[in-house]
C-alpha cells in the first residue's frame, strides 16, 4: 500500500499543479480579460456590495438602497477580499486567485475518499475527472459561488462516507454526526437552495446514526440539531439585517419573476452537466441542443463518439464477463462500499433540487455543482472498476479475510490500454473545440464577451467623465456599477431593496417611470433588446457606431452637454 501511495500521491499533486497552471494562464490575472471573458455580470453585484460596505457603512449596490441579494458564505469571502484590496482592479484579480485556489482545494476531499477506502488509485481517478471539468470550459472560473460550493459538497461527501463506514462497524460517533451537520449547514450558507436536499439528507443521517452506533445517544442528535438551527437562524438574521427580508431578495425575485417550470430547462441543465464532465455524452448533448434550437448538428462529433464509444463499451462488457463467473465482483463492491451507496443516496435526495434548478434559466451553471460532483464520483468509480478488471489485483475489504491472487491472462491489459487510448482521444477531440483557451471565443459565448467589453468601456467613461452627482440605472447593472463608480440602480431587482420587489417589479410597465423620477435617475443604460419606450420622460442618446449591443437613454431634464459624450466619440478615433 505504501508503494502505491508513493506513486499515486505525486500523480495527484501533478494534476493539481497542472490545473492551477492552466487556469492561471487563461486568466493571465488580467483584470480586463477576467471582467469581460470570464466573470459573469452577477459577480460584480457581490463585489460592488462588498466594496460599498466600506464606502457607505451598509450593504448596498447603488449607494442608495440596502440589499441582501447574495449567497451568504461566498459574499463573506468577497467581503474579506474587499477589506484588503486597495483598488477595484486589485479586487477583481484577488477574487480570481481565490477561485483558482478553491478549485484546486477540491482535489483534497476527493483524494481523501480514496484514502478512506484504502484505494489511492480511486483518488487519482477522481482527481483526473475533476481536472477534465476544470479544463473543459470556464464554468468554474466565472467568479460565482460554484467553486466554493463544489469544495464544500466534496468535503461533505468524504465526511458522510466516513460516517457510513463507521456505521457499518457500529462505531459511528457524535463527532461524525456533528461534522456532517456542519457541512450541510455550510452548503446552505453557500447556496440557499441547497436546503432542498440538505433537509432530507439530514434525516437520512439520523437514520444512519440510529443503525450505526451500539448505543443510541440523544445528546449528539440534539446538539447537531441545535447547531443546524443556530446556523440557519444566523443566516436568516444576516439577511434580515442586510436587506430587511429573511431570504435574499435575489432569490425572491427569481421565484416571483423567472420561474418557468422545470420542463422548460431540464434538458438544458442536464446538457450543461454532461458538457462539463463527459466527452462522449457531451456530443449527444450538443446534438440535442442544436436540434432544439433548429441549428446544424455537428455530425462528426457524434460519429467519433459512436466509433470510439461502442468499442469501449464492448471492451468493458468483455472484461466484466470474464469476472462474472468467479464472484470477484462482489469483492470489488465490498471494497468500494459504501461509496456506490453514497452516490445513489446523493442522486435520490438531490432529485427535487434538480427539478427546482431546471425551473430557472439554464445559463445559471453555478446551480449545478451537486450534479457535477455526482458525475465525478461515478466517473472515478467506473475508471477504478475497469482498471481493476484489467489488472486482476485482488481487493481486500478491511473487514474481510484476504483473498488469494488470481492469475492474470495477457489480454485484459491491452484491452484496458485501448480503452484508455479511446477515452483520451475523445477527450482531446472535445477539448480541442472548447477548453479554457477557446471557451471565451466560442460562437456561443462571443456575443457575451462583446457585450461585456462594451459595458466595460461605458463604465470607464462613466467613472472618468460623468458628473459624480448623476444617478444611472440598468437592468444588468453589475459591471457598469462596479467599474462606473457612480450610484447606479439595479432594475431587475436582484440587488435592489425589498420595497422595489414588492411595489415596482410586479407592475414595472406602469410604475417604473415614477420610480426613476423619485430616485432622480438621469441615465438608463443596458442592452438594445430592452423596452425603453415605456420609460416616459427619457430620450435616446446617440452612441458611437462601435456600440452595437448597448443602448442609452437620458432624462429630458438632463442637459445633453452634461453627458460629456465627446469623450466616448473621441475614443472612437482610436478604437
Amino acid at each position: 500500500m505504501q508503494d502505491r501511495k508513493a506513486f499515486y500521491a505525486p500523480c495527484v499533486l501533478l494534476i493539481v499543479a497542472t490545473q492551477i497552471v492552466c487556469q492561471y494562464l487563461i486568466s493571465g490575472l488580467d483584470a480586463d480579460y477576467i471582467s469581460t471573458h470570464l466573470f459573469f455580470d452577477d459577480v460584480f453585484y457581490y463585489m460592488n456590495i462588498a466594496w460599498n460596505f466600506f464606502e457607505y457603512g451598509f450593504f448596498t449596490f447603488d449607494g442608495i438602497h440596502a440589499t441582501n441579494g447574495v449567497q451568504l458564505l461566498w459574499f463573506l469571502v468577497i467581503l474579506d477580499i474587499a477589506a484588503f484590496a486597495p483598488t477595484k482592479t486589485d479586487m477583481t484579480i484577488a477574487v480570481m486567485v481565490a477561485v483558482i485556489l478553491l478549485n484546486a482545494a477540491v482535489h483534497y476531499p476527493l483524494w481523501r475518499i480514496g484514502r478512506l477506502l484504502a484505494r489511492p488509485g480511486l483518488g487519482l481517478a477522481l482527481s483526473a475527472a475533476l481536472l477534465y471539468v476544470n479544463v473543459s470550459g470556464t464554468a468554474y472560473l466565472n467568479g460565482m459561488e460554484a467553486s466554493l460550493h463544489l469544495l464544500i459538497l466534496a468535503c461533505l461527501a468524504a465526511t458522510l462516507l466516513q460516517a457510513m463506514q463507521r456505521a457499518r462497524r457500529s462505531a459511528m460517533t457524535g463527532r461524525d454526526f456533528g461534522a456532517v451537520t456542519f457541512l450541510l449547514a455550510l452548503s446552505v450558507w453557500t447556496r440557499i437552495d441547497t436546503a432542498i436536499f440538505a433537509a432530507p439528507l439530514y434525516l437520512v443521517l439520523i437514520w444512519i446514526y440510529a443503525g450505526g452506533t451500539r448505543t443510541w445517544h440523544w445528546p449528539p442528535v440534539l446538539a447537531s440539531t441545535a447547531l443546524a438551527g443556530a446556523m440557519a437562524l444566523t443566516m436568516l438574521a444576516a439577511f434580515q439585517h442586510m436587506g430587511g427580508t429573511l431570504l435574499p431578495v435575489s432569490g425572491l425575485v427569481k421565484q416571483s419573476m423567472f420561474n418557468e417550470g422545470f420542463a422548460a430547462n431540464l434538458p438544458e441543465v442536464l446538457a450543461q452537466v454532461l458538457k462539463l464532465t463527459n466527452p462522449f455524452l457531451n456530443e449527444v448533448a450538443e446534438a440535442a441542443r442544436a436540434v432544439q434550437k433548429r441549428q446544424p448538428v455537428a455530425v462528426e462529433g457524434l460519429v467519433l463518439a459512436a466509433a470510439l464509444g461502442l468499442p469501449l463499451l464492448a471492451g468493458w462488457l468483455l472484461l466484466e464477463r470474464r469476472r462474472s463467473a468467479d464472484g470477484s465482483g462482489r469483492r470489488w463492491r465490498a471494497a468500494m462500499a459504501p461509496l456506490p451507496g453514497l452516490c445513489g443516496l446523493l442522486a435520490l435526495v438531490t432529485l427535487p433540487h434538480l427539478l427546482y434548478v431546471a425551473s430557472y434559466p439554464a445559463y445559471m451553471v453555478w446551480y449545478t455543482s451537486p450534479y457535477v460532483l455526482q458525475v465525478i464520483l461515478a466517473t472515478g468509480l467506473l475508471i477504478h472498476r475497469v482498471a481493476w478488471l484489467a489488472t486482476e489485483k485482488p481487493l481486500r475489504d478491511a473487514a474481510a479475510p484476504a483473498v488469494a491472487p488470481v492469475p492474470a491472462p495477457a489480454w485484459p491489459r491491452p484491452v484496458a490500454a485501448c480503452m484508455a487510448a479511446g477515452i483520451a482521444a475523445m477527450s482531446a477531440w472535445t477539448l480541442s473545440r472548447e477548453n479554457l483557451a477557446t471557451a471565451a471565443t466560442n460562437p456561443a459565448t462571443r456575443w457575451m464577451v462583446a457585450l461585456q467589453e462594451e459595458r466595460l468601456e461605458i463604465a470607464r467613461w462613466i467613472a472618468e467623465d460623468l458628473d459624480r452627482d448623476i444617478v444611472a440605472a440598468a437592468w444588468n447593472a453589475g459591471l457598469l456599477g462596479y467599474y462606473g463608480e457612480r450610484r447606479l440602480i439595479n432594475l431587475d431587482g436582484l440587488v435592489n431593496d425589498a420595497r422595489y420587489l414588492r411595489e415596482v417589479l410586479p407592475r414595472q410597465a406602469e410604475v417604473l417611470p415614477g420610480y426613476l423620477a423619485r430616485n432622480r435617475v438621469a441615465l438608463v443604460i443596458d442592452r438594445t433588446d430592452y423596452d425603453y419606450a415605456r420609460l416616459s420622460g427619457f430620450e435616446p442618446v446617440e452612441l458611437p457606431d462601435r456600440f452595437r449591443l448597448m443602448r442609452m437613454v437620458r432624462s429630458m431634464h438632463l442637459p445633453a452637454e452634461a453627458l460629456a459624450l465627446e469623450q466616448l466619440i473621441a475614443a472612437d478615433d482610436g478604437g
